[in-house]
C-alpha cells in the first residue's frame, strides 16, 4: 500500500487507520466467519459520515477499490478489501426513534440486536432471525426475516437513507428524492456506495406468539408437506421459519418456529396444526413483546464467531414431495452442529409488492433455502466442503435456477444475476452511471 494513502488518511480520519498486522487483527474481531486468514492492506475506523466521505475521496484519489464492514456476517468476506480500503463501522451503532414512533433511525454499523433494543414498548421492525447481523447489510440485500409475510421485506420498511457514492458525496434517497438510487439500493444496495444511516418504518404490535416444534428426521418430508398447505391457507399474520439443525436432548431434526402476529384464538389454532403434525413435539411455547422473541445469548452461543463458515442458497418455489424428499436427504449428512439448513417462508404482504418497484424482483411465493457448514478444524472443513457440493449437485435442479444474492459465493454467481430477473438490465446501467470505476466491487450478481 502506497505510504502516501496511509499518511492522508491519518491525517483526515478523526477515528484510526490500521495497516499490516494491526490491520488483520482488528478486522478478525469483527467477522464471523472466522478460519481462514484475514488479507486487509488497510483499515479506516469510522466515526461519522465525514470519516467515510473523506476515505472514500482519498480511496478514489488512487483509485483504489472500498468495502465496509458493519455486522460482519457475510460468510464471503465481500465486507474487506484485500487490496483497497476497508471500512469499518462498528463504531457507528446508534439506533434511536422518532418522536412521533413512526420510524427508527440506524447508524450504518448498526446489528439487529441494537435496533430491537431501541423498540419503543409494543412496537416491531422487520429484521432477520439473528441478532448480530448488520442491519445495513439486511435491507441493502433485501432481508429475509419471521415478518415479511405481514409487512414485507427488510428493504420494503426502508423509508429513507443517507450514502457516501463513489466519488466522496453524500446524498440523501427516498421514494421523492435520488428514487433511481433508491430503487437499486434496495436489492442491490451494496454495489452503489456506504449506507452512513437509514431510517426505517416501525410498526404498533401487540405480544405475538412463537413456538418451537421439533420433528424428528423420519416424519420431517411429511411434515414439510404439510407445512406447505398450512402456509398456503394462512393469513399473513402467519409465518413459519423452519430449520434443520441440532436441538439439546433431541438431536438433529426439522425444527418449525412460527410466529403469530394477531389475536389470541386464532393463533393457537395454528399453533394446534402445526404441533398436530406427525412426529411434532412442542419444546417450548410462549406470548410476548416481540423484542423479547430475540435472544443475542443464544445466538453468539450457537452461531459464535470465530470458527469457518461457508454457505449457499436456493430458491424454492414450493415444498412438494420431491423437494421434501431431496432437503431431507441433504440434511441426513449435515457434518457438524455448526452446520444447518433454514427456509424463510415468503408469501402475503412482500410477495404482493409489485414486481421492478425495487431491485429486489423476486415476489411470487416461495421458500429461501439457506445452507450453513461451520467447522473449527481442516478435517471438519473438508467434511464441511464434501457436504456443501453434495448440496450443490442436488438441489439446482429442483429450484428455480436463482439464489438470494446477499448469501451466494462465487459458484452461485449466475443464480444471483437470475435473481434479479427484469432489473438486471436497470441495475447495470445505474452501477455504470453512480460507480463508474467500480469502487464498491461487491459481487452480488452484477458482474
Amino acid at each position: 500500500m502506497d505510504a502516501r494513502i496511509i499518511t492522508s488518511l491519518t491525517e483526515h480520519i478523526s477515528g484510526h487507520v490500521y495497516t499490516g498486522s494491526n490491520a488483520r487483527n482488528t478486522i478478525r474481531t469483527g467477522l464471523w466467519n472466522g478460519f481462514e486468514e484475514v488479507i486487509a492492506p488497510v483499515v479506516v475506523e469510522c466515526s461519522d459520515s465525514d470519516d467515510i466521505q473523506t476515505a472514500v475521496r482519498i480511496a478514489a484519489e488512487y483509485n483504489l477499490p472500498v468495502s465496509v464492514l458493519g455486522g460482519g456476517h457475510d460468510w464471503y468476506r465481500r465486507s474487506v478489501s484485500q487490496s483497497g480500503v476497508t471500512l469499518d463501522l462498528r463504531q457507528m451503532r446508534q439506533v434511536a426513534v422518532s418522536s412521533d414512533r413512526a420510524s427508527l433511525i440506524a447508524d450504518g454499523g448498526a446489528v439487529v440486536k441494537n435496533a430491537v433494543d431501541a423498540l419503543p414498548q409494543n412496537y416491531a421492525l422487520v429484521t432477520g432471525v439473528h441478532t448480530q447481523v448488520g442491519l445495513a447489510g439486511l435491507a441493502l440485500g433485501g432481508g429475509y426475516g419471521k415478518l415479511n409475510s405481514r409487512f414485507g421485506l427488510v428493504t420494503d420498511n426502508l423509508k429513507s437513507a443517507t450514502i457516501v457514492l463513489a466519488d466522496g458525496s453524500l446524498v440523501t434517497v427516498s421514494e421523492d428524492e435520488n428514487a433511481e438510487l433508491f430503487w437499486a439500493l434496495r436489492g442491490a444496495g451494496k454495489n452503489f456506495g456506504v449506507l452512513c444511516s437509514a431510517e426505517f418504518i416501525i410498526h404498533k404490535l401487540s405480544p405475538v406468539l412463537t413456538a418451537t416444534i421439533f420433528i424428528a428426521p423420519p416424519d420431517a418430508r411429511n411434515g414439510l408437506c404439510n407445512l406447505q398447505d398450512i402456509l398456503d391457507s394462512a393469513d399473513d399474520r402467519l409465518s413459519v421459519f423452519s430449520t434443520f439443525s441440532s436441538l439439546p436432548g433431541k438431536g438433529p431434526g426439522l425444527i418449525l418456529e412460527p410466529m403469530w402476529s394477531g389475536d389470541e384464538a386464532t393463533g393457537e389454532r395454528y399453533l394446534q396444526q402445526l404441533s398436530s403434525l406427525a412426529g411434532a413435539t412442542v419444546i417450548k411455547k410462549t406470548w410476548s413483546e416481540y423484542r423479547e422473541t430475540y435472544d443475542s445469548t443464544s445466538d453468539c452461543a450457537s452461531w459464535p464467531k470465530g470458527p469457518g463458515y461457508r454457505m449457499d442458497a436456493f430458491n424454492l418455489d414450493q415444498l412438494n414431495v420431491d423437494i421434501a424428499e431431496a432437503i431431507v436427504e441433504c440434511c441426513r449428512t449435515m457434518p457438524s452442529q455448526q452446520s444447518c439448513v433454514m427456509l424463510h417462508d415468503f408469501r402475503g404482504k412482500a410477495a404482493r409488492v409489485a414486481t421492478g418497484h425495487c431491485a429486489f424482483a423476486q415476489r411470487d411465493d416461495h421458500f429461501n433455502m439457506q445452507i450453513v457448514a461451520g467447522w473449527q478444524t481442516s478435517a471438519q472443513k473438508v467434511l464441511a466442503d464434501q457436504w456443501m457440493s453434495r448440496i450443490q449437485h442436488i438441489m439446482p435442479s429442483l429450484s428455480e435456477g436463482m439464489s438470494y444474492p446477499a448469501v451466494v459465493g462465487s459458484e452461485g454467481q449466475e443464480r444471483a444475476r437470475n435473481f434479479y430477473g427484469p432489473s438486471l438490465d436497470k441495475l447495470l446501467r445505474l452501477k455504470k452511471q453512480f460507480d463508474p470505476d467500480n469502487r464498491f466491487r461487491a459481487p452480488y450478481g452484477l458482474f
